[in-house]
């Protein structure tokens, strides 16, 4: 199948309400992936595509939210919460590695509360 994909080609999965509640926590550095499955352990069992560095962990919220950053400890940006309106790539070529996506921990999609991830309040559309 890896061979329909050339160039940019990918599948990206549609966040929010048309796929159910589906959403992507983006983590964009390893070091970070260790600070959220300390603060959600939920996460540890997840679903999770990887991609370059990091990866994005799939999750499900009852509720429609608009994506965030995700910040570290320190405030950095280490990431986004892609939710309404976004999507995340699931499937093809990575457009810097050349490599597929790779899913592991395909099992149950986990239910977080989005807040759980960001410092503010909700960001509700």
């Amino acid at each position: 199948m890896l061979e329909l994909f050339t160039g940019e080609t990918g599948i990206g999965l549609v966040c929010g309400p048309p796929s159910g509640g589906l959403c992507f926590v983006d983590v964009d550095c390893d070091e970070a992936v260790r600070e959220f499955e300390g603060k959600i352990p939920v996460l540890k069992s997840a679903p999770i595509v990887i991609g370059s560095r990091g990866l994005k962990w799939l999750v499900r919220t009852l509720e429609p939210i608009r994506g965030f950053a995700l910040k570290n400890e320190a405030g950095r940006k280490v990431g986004e919460f892609l939710s309404h309106r976004q999507q995340g790539v699931v499937a093809g070529l990575h457009p810097v590695t050349g490599h597929p996506y790779k899913w592991v921990n395909v099992g149950p999609v986990p239910l977080v509360d989005p807040l759980d991830f960001q410092s503010s309040g909700p960001n509700h559309p």
